[in-house]
């Protein structure tokens, strides 16, 4: 400790940066004092390892932590088997090829769903022991996003090919509502320019949190670029691990009228398509530039009568040429997603008046996605986007930090025992040598020769001499 103040009070030279200075000192403290415990856990699991364990060598590997770079030294070693394995990697939960530690690589994800990678990587820096750049932040969301994508996706095979259900809470409700919706994005080193981020939601329900405000409930997102049969496929096997089958066969799907959209209820049979609100009446106004008229045309619409609301475009294109080619495309948009004017509730049977509009998937888009890979310029690759997609499914449905960081598991008995005599090695007190006594000098032959010269050497020794 005195080392460390010293140091503090050595490195004090400007006073306005005087936190900045003792902050770097406390950093390169923790890291020393890391590796030479991490060091003396690698002895400890040596000298109590199987001996069938044949010991190769050491090996250097550099860690990055919240408060810097710790390289360390340990033992590399080979089963009879001949699987090589490093103990005190195992012990720590070390993954080969990854640097940083999980609570370092859940700090980096959470910043890096808030800013670009760069940026993420300087506040890092600055607040950290400045070994964090932007090629950890990249390796940080990859190992995170992939493993994620990697897991998602064996579900959904195994679920797909061979039929087999996930592990399920096997949830019933009376019905689920489902909304998707897509937002393209600018690509950077691919052969086309813009690619489409999907987004599906669903949730149970409404609930009040204001006088005009509500919240849906038990929200699921599936977000990324997979192809549209897969993302469906995906998304149903993600609600087979919440809720009963039987609950997919009545969904209420919410929609643009893209035809990825509506392909969904071609994969959950029985399900009800309700065309978006909002794109009805911007198609219509779009169209017109008329509100009045649009309003009418829209009263039509929502009530499935499309051969009325077609005659009353074809007639306003007659008394405005000008606007009949977009009146014409709108009346064909119409009759594309007739099925699904009518409003759901219409088409349900039982109590719907505790049942509310749909509409919520142009907010989730700018929530989930726009607002971090949209927007300030940015550009992707392919594999980033997707990557990018996953950390923000993941932080929507609150499953980023269990799975960055998961929770702590109690060590095996072994190394538990080598952790309790590594922590008396460093807590035991140095000086206690120098309470020994030596009965010899105080005993009935004190003052015997050889008595007197092994005091002279123990007073010798004690004096520094």
């Amino acid at each position: 400790m005195k080392d460390v103040i010293a140091e503090c009070l050595g490195s004090l030279t400007d006073f306005r940066k005087w936190d900045e200075e003792v902050f770097g000192v406390v950093c390169r403290t923790a890291a020393v004092t890391c590796r030479s415990v991490l060091e003396a856990l690698d002895d400890e699991l040596a000298r109590t390892r199987d001996k069938s364990l044949r010991m190769l060598g050491k090996r250097k590997r550099t860690i990055v932590t919240k408060f810097g770079a710790v390289s360390i030294t340990r033992r590399l070693y080979r089963s009879p088997s001949g699987k090589n394995s490093f103990l005190l990697d195992d012990c720590l939960g070390l993954v080969p090829g990854r640097r940083s530690t999980p609570c370092l690589e859940a700090t980096v994800c959470e910043l890096a769903l808030k800013m670009p990678y760069r940026q993420a990587a300087d506040v890092l820096a600055a607040t950290s022991g400045g070994a964090v750049s932007h090629q950890i932040i990249h390796s940080a969301v990859k190992n995170t996003a992939d493993a994620f994508d990697a897991q998602e996706k064996t579900r959904t095979q195994r679920l797909v090919d061979y039929g087999e259900l996930p592990e399920s809470r096997n949830k019933k409700v009376a019905h689920l509502f489902v909304e998707a919706d897509g937002t393209f994005i600018n690509l950077q080193r691919e052969t086309k320019k813009k690619a489409e981020v999907k987004l599906l939601t669903s949730h149970e329900g409404w609930r009040r949190v204001g006088k005009r405000k509500w919240r849906l409930k038990d929200k699921t997102v599936v977000a990324g670029l997979s192809s549209s049969q897969e993302t469906w496929e995906r998304f149903g096997a993600s609600l087979l691990g919440t809720y009963h089958p039987e609950v997919l066969s009545h969904l209420v799907i919410g929609g643009d009228g893209a035809s990825w959209i509506v392909k969904g209820t071609d994969v959950f049979g029985g399900s009800i398509y309700q065309l978006d609100r909002f794109h009805i009446k911007r198609s219509l106004l779009r169209s017109s530039g008329s509100w009045p008229f649009a309003f009418k045309a829209y009263s039509m619409a929502v009530a499935g009568d499309v051969k009325g609301v077609s005659s009353l475009l074809e007639s306003y294109a007659k008394d405005n040429p000008d606007r009949a080619e977009d009146l014409q495309k709108s009346a064909g948009y119409l009759k594309n997603n007739a099925g699904g004017l009518i409003d759901y509730r219409k088409r349900l049977e039982g109590d719907t008046s505790a049942m509310r509009g749909l509409g919520a998937i142009e907010s989730n888009i700018d929530k989930v996605l726009a607002n971090r890979m949209k927007k300030r310029g940015m550009a992707w690759s392919l594999v980033g986007a997707h990557r990018m997609a996953k950390l923000l499914q993941m932080n929507a449905g609150g499953l980023l930090c269990s799975a960055v960081a998961p929770g702590a598991t109690s060590p095996s008995a072994p190394l538990k025992k080598a952790l309790e005599r590594v922590r008396d090695s460093f807590t035991a007190d140095p000086c206690t040598w120098l309470e020994t006594r030596m009965p010899a000098l105080t005993g009935p032959h004190h003052s015997r020769r050889w008595v007197k010269t092994l005091r002279e050497i123990a007073g010798t020794a004690l004096a520094g001499i």
